[in-house]
């Protein structure tokens, strides 16, 4: 009876996928300063499993959410994309303290829409590359400093970051905005598609945010479905689903196969744990099941001073947020002075250490001496390769204890291997080209 109440129909449930394909410029579809995993790695060292939730007993994905309280809001477009920015922080970090979870309402609040003369969509929908390329630009906060509301707000100083005390302050408020924090951003963002390409990219860097049509079968029927086909999700409609049937967007964290030899997808959802698999769900794989292998999106993160606040440097205080520890205190207002923000623009230098996500990662004893990487003895000792650009990059990221999570894959007989094609080096496209491509959208 409660089902039948509150029951409607897939057509008209808004998810909150919006594509950006039209407006976008087609020059800011990617920034990339290196190789991508695909033209790097070999289809021989996929795995033929791996699930960033479970390797070698060890989770490398933060908590799961729910876009649809405390009220409806198609949010979807926001959930994929912050989750799979968020576990490759953790990943990154070789899931070390803290967990990072990035604010999803900084995201509604401040991502702007194709069309500047309108508000931030929020909830009324948009799509991964809006927030990647938001990112690459901008830097937030995490959930502490702004926590999900579902609903949309103002791209202002209490609408990234604030605090509140049981008694309203001088202005006749009982909260207000912290000047100063822990940010967050992207130095590189891109795209990826098709089965293979997918899995290269999940392997080297974590997982990704993939859009997919859903329709009533998938939101009302899961349980029964995979009940039917050994734990995974496969579309029981006759037609197969189109680019304009997509309008959910997911992070996929990594694949497998059945007892049965159904080919799989892991999938994060945005819709609470009570719904499928814990949150969770596995779709057909290999066959771009529900569209979900033609649109999918990858970031690198960075940080602008978690660093400097793990390591002591900085800390926070209650009115302003972050300071130096040997701060003089204002005497009229009796507290540290903030510091001020950093600036996008030179958030890579300031954060080194997020670098481990250029790590790739390679089967133990596979060598490639002709590409220059890391080759390992048979006393499974690693020598330096010939590529010293490899060779230096990987010291330094050894040097601030960044030895990569590829290290972890499938087994715990897998090494992590620097591959020649990431570094800092120039995006291959000119430089002037690429400033005339993102500059419609850099008075974000």
């Amino acid at each position: 009876m409660i089902a039948l109440m509150f029951v409607v129909p897939a057509m008209n449930m808004f998810h909150g996928h919006v594509s950006s394909a039209k407006t976008r410029p087609a020059e800011a579809l990617e920034f990339v300063t290196g190789s991508k995993p695909y033209q790097v790695l070999s289809q021989q060292e996929i795995p033929s499993s791996l699930d960033w939730r479970n390797v070698d007993g060890i989770s490398y994905v933060t908590a799961d959410v729910n876009q649809h309280i405390p009220q409806y809001c198609g949010a979807c477009w926001i959930h994929g994309t912050i989750a799979a920015i968020n576990d490759r922080i953790k990943i990154a970090r070789k899931a070390a303290f803290p967990d990072v979870m990035l604010s999803r309402q900084v995201i509604v609040n401040c991502v702007p829409p194709h069309n500047k003369s309108k508000p931030p969509p929020g909830c009324n929908g948009g799509d991964p590359w809006m927030i990647h390329h938001y990112l690459k630009h901008h830097s937030i906060g995490d959930e502490t400093c702004q926590p999900y509301e579902a609903k949309n707000g103002v791209c202002d100083g209490m609408g990234k970051c604030r605090n509140c005390n049981p008694m309203p302050n001088l202005a006749n408020s009982p909260c207000w905005s912290i000047p100063s924090y822990i940010q967050y951003g992207v130095s590189e963002y891109g795209v990826v598609s098709g089965e293979t390409h997918m899995q290269m990219e999940i392997l080297a860097r974590g997982p990704i945010v993939c859009s997919m049509a859903c329709d009533e079968q998938f939101i009302y029927s899961f349980s029964s479905n995979i009940a039917e086909n050994d734990g995974v999700y496969i579309d029981p409609s006759k037609t197969p689903k189109t680019a304009d049937d997509i309008d959910h967007d997911v992070e996929v964290v990594g694949w497998g196969e059945s007892p049965s030899g159904i080919k799989y997808w892991v999938i994060r959802n945005s819709w609470g744990s009570y719904w499928g698999q814990h949150g969770w769900f596995k779709v057909k794989r290999g066959e771009n099941h529900m569209m979900i292998e033609s649109d999918c999106a990858w970031a690198v993160p960075t940080s602008d001073n978690l660093q400097d606040v793990l390591s002591g440097k900085v800390a926070g205080d209650y009115l302003q947020g972050l300071s130096e520890p040997s701060a003089v205190m204002s005497v009229s207002t009796g507290v540290f002075a903030a510091l001020e923000p950093k600036s996008s623009s030179s958030r890579e230098s300031l954060a080194p250490s997020w670098a481990g996500l250029a790590i790739l990662a390679r089967a133990e004893g596979r060598t490639r001496g002709s590409e220059g990487v890391l080759s390992y003895k048979d006393g499974d000792e690693p020598i330096r390769s010939t590529h010293t650009l490899a060779a230096v990059v990987l010291g330094v990221l050894a040097a601030v204890g960044l030895v990569g999570l590829g290290a972890a894959l499938a087994s715990s007989k897998l090494r992590a291997a620097f591959q020649g094609g990431y570094s800092s080096a120039p995006a291959a496209r000119p430089a002037a080209e690429l400033q005339q491509g993102e500059q419609p959208y850099l008075a974000y």
